[in-house]
Protein backbone atom coordinates (compact mmCIF):
# COMPACT_ATOMS: atom_id res chain seq x y z
CA UNK A 1 0.00 0.00 0.00
CA UNK A 2 2.78 1.94 0.78
CA UNK A 3 4.18 1.43 -3.01
CA UNK A 4 0.68 2.85 -4.11
CA UNK A 5 0.81 5.86 -2.79
CA UNK A 6 4.28 6.89 -2.95
CA UNK A 7 3.28 6.50 -6.69
CA UNK A 8 0.47 9.05 -6.07
CA UNK A 9 3.15 11.31 -5.07
CA UNK A 10 5.24 10.94 -7.88
CA UNK A 11 1.91 11.45 -10.43
CA UNK A 12 1.07 14.77 -7.95
CA UNK A 13 4.87 16.38 -8.86
CA UNK A 14 4.41 15.26 -12.50
CA UNK A 15 1.51 16.95 -12.84
CA UNK A 16 2.23 20.45 -10.93
CA UNK A 17 5.59 19.88 -13.52
CA UNK A 18 3.25 19.77 -16.53
CA UNK A 19 2.18 23.72 -15.86
CA UNK A 20 5.30 24.96 -16.86
CA UNK A 21 5.58 22.18 -19.73
CA UNK A 22 2.30 22.43 -21.03
CA UNK A 23 2.94 24.74 -23.62
CA UNK A 24 5.77 22.21 -25.29
CA UNK A 25 3.64 18.91 -24.34
CA UNK A 26 0.46 19.77 -26.02
CA UNK A 27 2.29 21.15 -29.15
CA UNK A 28 1.29 23.75 -32.13
CA UNK A 29 -0.38 23.08 -35.56
CA UNK A 30 0.83 20.01 -37.37
CA UNK A 31 4.06 20.95 -38.98
CA UNK A 32 4.90 18.24 -41.99
CA UNK A 33 8.63 17.69 -42.45
CA UNK A 34 9.08 15.81 -45.84
CA UNK A 35 13.02 15.28 -44.60
CA UNK A 36 12.31 14.19 -41.78
CA UNK A 37 11.77 9.98 -41.52
CA UNK A 38 7.85 9.24 -40.77
CA UNK A 39 6.61 6.92 -38.03
CA UNK A 40 3.22 4.79 -37.91
CA UNK A 41 0.57 6.09 -35.74
CA UNK A 42 -2.51 4.16 -35.27
CA UNK A 43 -5.53 4.02 -33.19
CA UNK A 44 -8.15 0.99 -32.96
CA UNK A 45 -11.46 1.36 -31.19
CA UNK A 46 -12.37 -2.06 -30.41
CA UNK A 47 -15.69 -2.70 -30.09
CA UNK A 48 -17.28 0.38 -31.53
CA UNK A 49 -18.24 1.76 -35.14
CA UNK A 50 -15.97 4.05 -34.98
CA UNK A 51 -13.06 3.67 -38.05
CA UNK A 52 -9.33 3.01 -37.33
CA UNK A 53 -7.51 5.74 -38.16
CA UNK A 54 -3.20 5.26 -39.54
CA UNK A 55 -0.76 8.33 -39.83
CA UNK A 56 2.40 8.83 -40.29
CA UNK A 57 4.14 11.55 -38.93
CA UNK A 58 8.06 12.76 -37.95
CA UNK A 59 9.57 11.47 -35.40
CA UNK A 60 9.35 14.38 -33.47
CA UNK A 61 5.41 14.30 -33.79
CA UNK A 62 5.85 10.94 -32.53
CA UNK A 63 7.99 12.47 -29.06
CA UNK A 64 5.49 14.59 -28.52
CA UNK A 65 2.57 12.01 -29.04
CA UNK A 66 4.44 9.58 -26.47
CA UNK A 67 4.47 12.55 -23.98
CA UNK A 68 0.95 13.53 -24.11
CA UNK A 69 -0.11 9.50 -23.54
CA UNK A 70 2.43 9.97 -20.74
CA UNK A 71 0.45 12.51 -19.22
CA UNK A 72 -2.96 11.11 -19.74
CA UNK A 73 -1.91 7.81 -18.19
CA UNK A 74 -1.01 10.33 -15.40
CA UNK A 75 -4.46 12.31 -15.46
CA UNK A 76 -6.36 8.24 -14.86
CA UNK A 77 -4.22 7.74 -11.83
CA UNK A 78 -5.11 11.14 -10.13
CA UNK A 79 -9.03 11.00 -11.51
CA UNK A 80 -9.36 7.77 -9.82
CA UNK A 81 -7.67 8.20 -6.38
CA UNK A 82 -10.68 8.64 -3.61
CA UNK A 83 -7.26 10.79 -1.69
CA UNK A 84 -6.74 13.45 -4.42
CA UNK A 85 -8.49 16.96 -3.77
CA UNK A 86 -10.82 18.27 -6.24
CA UNK A 87 -9.04 21.20 -7.54
CA UNK A 88 -6.22 18.56 -8.63
CA UNK A 89 -8.35 16.39 -10.09
CA UNK A 90 -10.23 19.55 -12.26
CA UNK A 91 -6.45 21.06 -13.16
CA UNK A 92 -6.07 16.72 -14.77
CA UNK A 93 -9.29 17.17 -16.62
CA UNK A 94 -8.33 20.32 -18.07
CA UNK A 95 -5.05 18.80 -19.10
CA UNK A 96 -6.71 15.77 -20.68
CA UNK A 97 -9.29 17.91 -22.39
CA UNK A 98 -6.46 20.20 -24.22
CA UNK A 99 -4.76 16.64 -25.00
CA UNK A 100 -7.62 15.65 -26.79
CA UNK A 101 -8.44 18.70 -28.31
CA UNK A 102 -4.77 18.80 -29.94
CA UNK A 103 -5.59 15.14 -31.18
CA UNK A 104 -8.32 15.91 -32.97
CA UNK A 105 -6.76 19.18 -34.28
CA UNK A 106 -3.66 17.06 -35.69
CA UNK A 107 -6.14 14.22 -37.14
CA UNK A 108 -5.04 11.81 -34.87
CA UNK A 109 -8.57 11.24 -32.99
CA UNK A 110 -12.02 11.92 -34.85
CA UNK A 111 -13.16 15.54 -35.28
CA UNK A 112 -16.79 15.15 -33.72
CA UNK A 113 -15.51 13.08 -30.97
CA UNK A 114 -15.48 14.35 -27.32
CA UNK A 115 -13.44 13.18 -24.04
CA UNK A 116 -16.10 11.50 -22.92
CA UNK A 117 -16.63 9.57 -25.94
CA UNK A 118 -12.55 8.34 -26.38
CA UNK A 119 -11.70 8.14 -22.77
CA UNK A 120 -14.65 7.70 -21.02
CA UNK A 121 -12.96 6.88 -17.90
CA UNK A 122 -11.20 10.08 -17.83
CA UNK A 123 -14.07 11.44 -15.55
CA UNK A 124 -14.84 12.82 -12.21
CA UNK A 125 -17.33 9.08 -12.04
CA UNK A 126 -16.34 6.71 -9.12
CA UNK A 127 -16.35 3.84 -9.72
CA UNK A 128 -19.02 1.07 -8.74
CA UNK A 129 -16.53 -1.31 -6.11
CA UNK A 130 -18.49 -4.12 -7.55
CA UNK A 131 -18.90 -4.72 -11.39
CA UNK A 132 -18.71 -7.40 -13.92
CA UNK A 133 -16.39 -5.34 -16.15
CA UNK A 134 -12.33 -4.53 -14.92
CA UNK A 135 -11.86 -0.99 -15.76
CA UNK A 136 -7.72 -0.80 -17.42
CA UNK A 137 -5.47 1.73 -18.33
CA UNK A 138 -2.45 0.39 -19.55
CA UNK A 139 1.05 2.65 -20.88
CA UNK A 140 4.20 1.18 -21.77
CA UNK A 141 6.80 -0.02 -24.15
CA UNK A 142 6.95 -3.43 -25.93
CA UNK A 143 4.11 -5.37 -28.10
CA UNK A 144 0.24 -5.57 -27.72
CA UNK A 145 -0.80 -8.58 -29.82
CA UNK A 146 -4.32 -8.36 -31.20
CA UNK A 147 -5.66 -11.72 -32.94
CA UNK A 148 -8.04 -11.49 -36.16
CA UNK A 149 -6.73 -8.48 -37.64
CA UNK A 150 -8.92 -8.63 -40.64
CA UNK A 151 -10.66 -5.96 -42.53
CA UNK A 152 -11.85 -3.77 -39.82
CA UNK A 153 -10.55 -4.87 -36.37
CA UNK A 154 -12.64 -2.85 -34.73
CA UNK A 155 -15.88 -4.29 -35.96
CA UNK A 156 -14.77 -8.10 -34.68
CA UNK A 157 -17.14 -8.88 -31.26
CA UNK A 158 -14.80 -7.92 -28.66
CA UNK A 159 -16.17 -10.68 -26.51
CA UNK A 160 -14.48 -13.24 -28.45
CA UNK A 161 -10.88 -11.17 -28.57
CA UNK A 162 -8.00 -12.02 -26.83
CA UNK A 163 -5.45 -9.43 -25.93
CA UNK A 164 -1.89 -9.98 -24.89
CA UNK A 165 0.37 -7.00 -23.54
CA UNK A 166 4.07 -7.35 -23.25
CA UNK A 167 6.50 -4.98 -21.69
CA UNK A 168 10.03 -6.27 -20.75
CA UNK A 169 11.41 -3.09 -19.88
CA UNK A 170 9.02 -0.71 -18.49
CA UNK A 171 5.05 0.02 -18.19
CA UNK A 172 2.32 0.80 -16.08
CA UNK A 173 -1.22 -0.52 -16.01
CA UNK A 174 -3.82 0.28 -13.40
CA UNK A 175 -6.89 -1.45 -13.28
CA UNK A 176 -10.44 -1.71 -11.44
CA UNK A 177 -10.92 -5.01 -10.68
CA UNK A 178 -14.44 -6.72 -12.12
CA UNK A 179 -15.78 -10.13 -11.51
CA UNK A 180 -13.38 -12.32 -13.26
CA UNK A 181 -9.55 -11.90 -12.61
CA UNK A 182 -6.08 -13.24 -11.68
CA UNK A 183 -4.27 -10.48 -10.22
CA UNK A 184 -0.36 -10.61 -8.12
CA UNK A 185 -2.12 -10.19 -4.85
CA UNK A 186 0.51 -7.65 -3.39
CA UNK A 187 0.16 -5.41 -6.47
CA UNK A 188 -3.66 -4.89 -4.88
CA UNK A 189 -5.42 -2.32 -2.70
CA UNK A 190 -8.94 -2.59 -2.18
CA UNK A 191 -10.68 -3.08 -5.71
CA UNK A 192 -7.91 -1.77 -7.42
CA UNK A 193 -4.84 -3.36 -8.87
CA UNK A 194 -1.93 -2.04 -10.29
CA UNK A 195 1.65 -3.19 -11.75
CA UNK A 196 4.85 -1.31 -12.70
CA UNK A 197 7.91 -2.15 -14.94
CA UNK A 198 8.36 -4.94 -16.65
CA UNK A 199 4.92 -6.96 -16.84
CA UNK A 200 2.40 -8.79 -19.39
CA UNK A 201 -0.93 -9.66 -19.11
CA UNK A 202 -4.21 -11.39 -20.97
CA UNK A 203 -7.69 -9.75 -21.72
CA UNK A 204 -10.70 -10.80 -23.12
CA UNK A 205 -13.86 -8.95 -23.88
CA UNK A 206 -11.73 -5.64 -24.25
CA UNK A 207 -13.96 -2.89 -25.44
CA UNK A 208 -11.95 0.64 -25.72
CA UNK A 209 -8.75 2.40 -27.44
CA UNK A 210 -5.82 1.19 -28.14
CA UNK A 211 -2.83 3.51 -29.56
CA UNK A 212 0.68 2.44 -30.90
CA UNK A 213 3.56 4.49 -31.56
CA UNK A 214 5.68 2.84 -33.88
CA UNK A 215 9.52 3.12 -33.33
CA UNK A 216 12.55 2.25 -34.85
CA UNK A 217 15.44 1.54 -32.92
CA UNK A 218 13.53 0.47 -29.42
CA UNK A 219 10.38 -1.21 -28.42
CA UNK A 220 6.77 0.55 -29.84
CA UNK A 221 4.70 2.71 -27.48
CA UNK A 222 1.26 1.28 -26.56
CA UNK A 223 -1.56 2.63 -24.84
CA UNK A 224 -4.70 0.94 -23.59
CA UNK A 225 -7.98 2.24 -21.71
CA UNK A 226 -11.30 0.72 -21.60
CA UNK A 227 -13.70 -2.17 -19.72
CA UNK A 228 -12.42 -6.22 -20.34
CA UNK A 229 -14.37 -8.95 -18.99
CA UNK A 230 -11.76 -11.22 -17.81
CA UNK A 231 -8.16 -10.06 -17.21
CA UNK A 232 -4.68 -11.33 -15.88
CA UNK A 233 -1.66 -9.60 -14.96
CA UNK A 234 1.76 -10.72 -14.51
CA UNK A 235 4.37 -8.95 -12.79
CA UNK A 236 7.85 -9.28 -14.01
CA UNK A 237 11.48 -9.26 -12.63
CA UNK A 238 14.89 -7.80 -14.32
CA UNK A 239 16.21 -11.14 -13.82
CA UNK A 240 13.31 -12.55 -15.97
Amino acid sequence: MNGMWNNSKRVSSLLVLGIFLLPTLLGGALVVDNNDDKINCSILFIGSDIKPIERRLPEKEIATLEKQLGILSKIYEVLKNPKKGYLEKVWSRFIGERIVKVFKEKKILPQGSNMRDIFPLLSFSREKRRGILTSIMSYGSGKVYIPFKLGNRGSIRPIFRPIFWNYPDKGVTSVRLGATYSWPGEKTWGYRGWLSGPQSGLMRGFMGIHIKLSHKLRPDTHFLMGQTLSIKGYQKTLIN
